[in-house]
């Protein structure tokens, strides 16, 4: 049960990377010789998966990524698992959009020198939807150091 709980971690550790732009907290989650194949948007080596990010993402003023049902099957130092993501990308602009979308990843995972991390990861994209906006000017997450996580919870720091 350690290991599962290890590998759900460490999915919403990438997920914490990924809305709070923290590309080396990104990089933390793969094998130095991983690979990350999110279909036509995206397909390479964990460096170019990090080189592509900014340019993805930085359209988007907010995301949010949520785990949800995730099962992994462990085997000594692999494991596989399948999880559930459904994603928030809040469109820049005066009236931004919020696109709501569900996926998978199909994740390949090894444990080496005593640590869990991706070696091969699938994004598969199973629907999505445009829902309204919200007032940008709001009391809304940052997606760098001033979000509310850095200044008001310590062990985020």
């Amino acid at each position: 049960m350690e290991d599962k709980f290890l590998l759900r971690e460490l999915l919403e550790t990438y997920c914490r990377g990924i809305d709070r732009r923290d590309l080396e907290l990104v990089r933390s989650c793969f094998h130095e010789d991983a690979i990350d194949d999110h279909g036509s948007l995206f397909r390479g080596s964990r460096d170019d998966y990090i080189a592509f990010i900014p340019t993805y993402i930085d359209q988007f003023s907010m995301t949010t990524h949520h785990i949800t049902n995730a099962l992994f099957n462990v085997d000594g130092d692999r494991a596989e698992g399948e999880s559930y993501v459904l994603a928030n990308h809040v469109t820049r602009g005066w009236a931004p959009q919020n696109i709501i979308a569900s996926g998978r990843y199909a994740d390949r995972f090894e444990r080496r020198d005593g640590v869990w991390r991706i070696i091969h990861r699938t994004g598969v994209a199973d629907w999505s939807t445009i829902a309204g906006g919200f007032d940008p000017d709001g009391w809304v997450g940052k997606v760098d150091g001033s979000d509310p996580s850095y200044t008001l919870l310590n062990m985020f720091v």
